[in-house]
């Protein structure tokens, strides 16, 4: 689908016009995230890794802005399963049934996204009302960052009949979840590129490291007997409790 509201061009796509938009999508991203494109966990290439998971989602969406056929901004979802673990940073009281899912219940918006010389337009709201026009899903939730002001603005396009959903508060404190991935996801970049310059440095040692850290974390929880099979070590006679075999 394809509107045209003056100047601005929204239209909607599925999963294959993500892959054809890709090196287009990746430009806004990176004028938008020039700042953070440092961080492992923001490059353009990770980046489309998680719009290649969204795309595989049931109830996939992704919406467009255009102005005199440049991309300007972008926004899509995906229908919450019921595994999802979107709620698992949530810092509020609610309901556990406000909290659970059921594959088909709610909508969210992964991501929001237009070009700074672009915004305060409308564009924003305009992305969203595409996003969420014509959705079976009962509501939507969408996460954003405690200092964004202009997200009640947008959050005012999210389902009425779920006024408890939209409030402000509510759909900021899932936020928390976001900011615990990227920081587990950045401590992780962080801790990879030390042990990979130890490599480097001494390959041969830090690879035996590495094996006797991860035998110690597999056998540490299970029940072990070593034996000693060296020449002139005492020698073991096998048992087979038959007996208890049979109970």
């Amino acid at each position: 689908m394809t509107t045209d509201n003056g100047e601005l061009v929204i239209t909607q796509h599925g999963p294959e016009g993500l892959r054809e938009l890709k090196e287009q999508l990746l430009d806004v991203y990176r004028e938008v995230y020039a700042e953070r494109l440092s961080n492992p966990f923001f490059t353009p290439e990770r980046f489309w890794e998680r719009l290649e998971a969204y795309g595989s989602s049931d109830g996939f969406r992704l919406v467009t802005a255009s102005v005199g056929g440049e991309l300007v901004g972008f926004s899509l979802g995906e229908t919450l399963s019921q595994r999802s673990r979107w709620w698992s940073g949530f810092l509020g009281e609610a309901d556990p049934e406000l909290l659970r899912e059921t594959g088909t219940r709610t909508f969210a918006i992964n991501e929001l996204i237009v070009r700074p010389t672009w915004r305060r337009r409308g564009f924003a709201r305009a992305l969203t009302r595409s996003l969420l026009a014509g959705r079976p899903e009962e509501r939507a939730t969408l996460l954003v960052r405690a200092e964004n002001g202009s997200v009640a603005a947008v959050s005012k396009d999210l389902p009425e009949q779920d006024a408890t959903h939209r409030s402000l508060g509510f759909i900021i404190a899932a936020e928390g979840y976001r900011d615990q991935t990227v920081a587990e996801a950045t401590g992780q970049a962080a801790r990879f590129l030390k042990v990979y310059d130890e490599y480097k440095k001494a390959p041969d040692v830090t690879r035996e490291r590495l094996y006797l850290e991860m035998q110690e974390r597999v056998l540490s929880g299970s029940d072990k007997i070593i034996l000693d099979q060296k020449p002139g070590s005492a020698g073991v006679v096998p048992y087979l409790p038959l007996e208890q075999l049979q109970k």
